[in-house]
């Protein structure tokens, strides 16, 4: 059984979601003071940081929207300087953790092509700090 306090973290994530949707979908933030949105890596950051979120919270259809632009929208061969921090901790990680919990291979194979873009942050003379940003295409 759901408790009050669980049913009203369900509806304010539900909440959030919809404003991202109608504001937002695709941009990696919503701006919910002015309702636009903004771009930092234009990978749509706060739907594939909400994958697992969704789905720990039962919210599957809306899990079952962000799926369908992973699976038509997503692309990481753009010409774009990323923070490898960042893309590991959002993307990267909401990818693979989505993954594991909902089997769908579609986001395994994502990650790889991401984890694979991410790798060249390594590419540094003694291969021991890696650079802070990578060009996701080159």
């Amino acid at each position: 059984l759901e408790s009050s306090e669980q049913k009203a973290i369900v509806e304010a994530l539900r909440h959030s979601w919809e404003a991202y949707r109608e504001y937002a979908w695709g941009a990696d933030h919503l701006r919910p003071i002015t309702k636009s949105k903004h771009n930092w890596f234009s990978v749509g950051l706060t739907i594939l940081d909400s994958l697992d979120t969704l789905i720990m919270m039962g919210l599957e259809d809306e899990f079952n929207e962000a799926m369908n632009w992973v699976k038509n929208d997503l692309r990481f061969d753009i010409y774009k300087d990323v923070n490898c921090f960042e893309m590991t901790i959002r993307a990267l990680a909401g990818l693979l953790s989505a993954y594991h919990l909902s089997g769908e291979a579609t986001l395994l194979i994502r990650a790889a092509d991401l984890g694979d873009r991410l790798i060249h942050c390594f590419d540094t003379p003694q291969h021991l700090v890696p650079f802070s940003d990578v060009n996701l295409q080159t």
